[in-house]
């Protein structure tokens, strides 16, 4: 019997008896999927559709998407980017690394058949594996930037970053599909320092490690520097009651003056 995908779209072209497996809900079923424990990958394999033409002054050279709404995503070569990746059955492999020889894979990923599923996707409830997910989210923010035309070739872009998981996942993101697709981006990190003992001083030296890591410029700006205050100075005035609201009131206005000292046009938050 045919393991279809969570959201229940249809019969996949072609499959067959045995253990096949089709596509993500919401992405279509897969061409190619046959029967005897595992589908055909190669050209039955199918692409992650993308976003209509560049809007809003964003780049259509070769490596932003092309075409209309459901075209397929363009890779760096200017040719379509298959953001599952190709797996022949001869080459599949196990999480551990053995060669699964044939054998269907036990709870496989709904995209590619090969490997085993690691989370089950809260937007659509299909079943991937950790490649699979990474290329999804990826194709998915470049759709999303393309489609809404967020962004124009030359904007300066500040990316907010505290050191922790949202905003060092967004400095990755932005700062892969700025090279991947060309965008012509010009892209900092601007964190906040609020002046927090024993809090503060640990998130930044990760910002300082994204720094390095993603090759951009990092811009910091302080309360003392801004205020006059430290947050530390602030809770020993009125009390820890009602201070998150001094905090989000000053670390919104310090991310808009971080973002105008440094002349941004837009700026990520995440």
């Amino acid at each position: 019997q045919a393991l279809m995908d969570a959201g229940g779209t249809g019969a996949p072209a072609g499959s067959g008896g045995g253990a096949s497996c089709c596509g993500e809900a919401g992405g279509g079923a897969r061409d190619g999927c046959g029967g005897g424990g595992g589908c055909r990958t190669g050209a039955g394999v199918s692409r992650e559709t993308g976003g209509g033409g560049a809007g809003g002054g964003m780049p259509t050279a070769p490596a932003a998407a092309s075409g209309g709404a459901g075209g397929p995503l363009a890779g760096p070569d200017g040719g379509s980017r298959d953001v599952t990746a190709s797996v022949d059955d001869t080459s599949r492999r196990r999480p551990g690394g053995e060669v699964a020889a044939g054998r269907p894979v036990r709870n496989p990923c709904v995209r590619c058949c090969s490997r085993r599923a690691a989370l089950r996707r809260p937007k659509t409830g299909a079943k991937v594996c950790k490649e699979c997910f990474f290329g999804l989210f990826e194709a998915e923010v470049h759709e999303t930037i393309v489609r809404e035309g967020l962004f124009r070739r030359g904007d300066r872009v500040a990316i907010a970053a505290s050191g922790g998981k949202d905003s060092t996942v967004l400095a990755h993101v932005m700062t892969l599909l700025n090279k991947r697709h060309d965008y012509g981006l010009d892209l900092f990190l601007l964190s906040v320092d609020e002046g927090i003992t024993g809090y503060r001083d640990d998130s930044l030296e990760t910002v300082k490690r994204n720094k390095q890591q993603y090759g951009v410029p990092l811009e910091i700006v302080s309360y003392a520097e801004l205020y006059g205050w430290t947050m530390d100075d602030i809770v020993k005035e009125i009390g820890l009651r009602n201070n998150c609201t001094f905090c989000g009131v000053f670390r919104r206005q310090a991310l808009d003056r971080g973002a105008w000292r440094r002349r941004a046009d837009k700026m990520c938050t995440g």
